[in-house]
């Protein structure tokens, strides 16, 4: 099944951001709507390059990342070699050192926060589908190493004023 331009960068998204992501994170990323988000990803999941669970989570299949990679927008050697991530014995990934890691927790939350200043714990909950006690952990840990600031109930990156 052919890809859309806006499934494919729903698709981009979702590898971008560690291959799992709420199909929320997918609207405000692509600025849609977020029933329009999850028809997108609806087709993504119907058409097996992502999984999309019942709580919102979307996380991409070795057919999604081959799809990336055969459209040039994922080198095969940014995929993790673990348990066969690539299926087609046509796409290998090089057994390197260098392979990039997808993002951490804090650095996809950090990304976001620097995209969108002036963020809610509550809005890291939804986003990321944690906990509040997850949500509250991760963006205490990124004020203490002098990445975000907490201006009232209200989080911004350390570059920003904190006069807002």
């Amino acid at each position: 099944m052919p890809v859309s331009n806006r499934e494919l960068q729903a698709l981009e998204i979702i590898q971008r951001y560690g291959g799992q992501v709420g199909y929320s994170t997918v609207a405000q990323l692509m600025h849609i709507g977020t029933e329009y988000a999850r028809t997108i990803c609806a087709g993504l999941g119907k058409a097996d390059y992502i999984d999309l669970y019942a709580s919102g989570l979307c996380k991409i299949t070795p057919k999604g990342r081959n799809e990336l990679i055969a459209r040039g927008l994922l080198q095969p050697s940014d995929v993790e070699d673990m348990e066969g991530m690539v299926e087609s014995p046509s796409i290998e990934a090089p057994r390197t050192p260098a392979m990039r890691q997808p993002l951490s927790l804090e650095e996809r939350v950090l990304g976001h926060i620097v995209s969108w200043p002036g963020v809610k714990c509550g809005d890291i909950e939804i986003l990321f589908g944690l906990s509040k006690v997850e949500a509250e952990e991760t963006l205490q840990g990124l004020v203490k190493k002098g990445k975000l600031h907490l201006n009232g109930e209200l989080y911004f990156p350390a570059s920003t004023p904190t006069d807002h």
